[in-house]
């Protein structure tokens, strides 16, 4: 994330700061906050890898199938459910491989395909009646680490810590997209 030169864009040169902002030799070291940042993100990366592994075991299932699940399943609680194609985009797989990843899902009970409310020709991914019990005894102790940590720590400031990682997202999603 450094400018043309090497340098970090906007840091050397730059005019004075408008009255009111924080002089630039008062500011954190950009290169070590980005630096902190991606370690953290990666760290997490990797804990949340082990995390769909387990979740994998859990069910008895694949890796991939069971990351395919857990992204049916979180597009399903957040009111937008997945096509089989946008499941194929979201988890970097051919639309044949999901094809076939989706009927194990099925055959195993896990998900269901229903008619897509918009246009009957096409069908979105539901979690079937399966799959909230093994989730839900998987995923209670998780919830609950989540809980005790967001406790600890003022609301304001978690909705901040959010918005920022949703920017962080975006601009490393358009970039990966070009």
């Amino acid at each position: 994330f450094r400018g043309a030169g090497g340098g970090v864009a906007g840091v050397s040169g730059a005019p004075a700061d408008p009255p009111g902002m924080v002089p630039p030799d008062l500011h954190p070291d950009p290169r070590r906050q980005q630096a902190v940042l991606v370690e953290s993100l990666r760290r997490y990366g990797a804990v949340h890898a082990d995390l769909m592994r387990s979740f994998a075991e859990h069910l008895t299932l694949h890796p991939i199938d069971a990351t395919a699940l857990s992204e049916i399943l979180f597009a399903e609680d957040g009111g937008a459910p997945l096509t089989p194609a946008a499941l194929a985009r979201r988890i970097g797989r051919s639309r044949p491989a999901t094809t076939a990843l989706v009927g194990r899902l099925v055959a195993q009970g896990y998900v269901e395909r229903v008619p897509h409310p918009d246009d009957g020709r096409a069908v979105i991914l539901k979690g079937a009646a399966r799959v909230g019990e093994a989730t839900a005894t998987f995923f209670i102790p998780y919830a609950a680490a989540l809980d005790r940590v967001l406790a600890a720590h003022d609301p304001a400031a978690v909705d901040r810590s959010v918005a920022l990682l949703d920017e962080v997202t975006a601009a490393i999603r358009d970039l990966v997209k070009r």
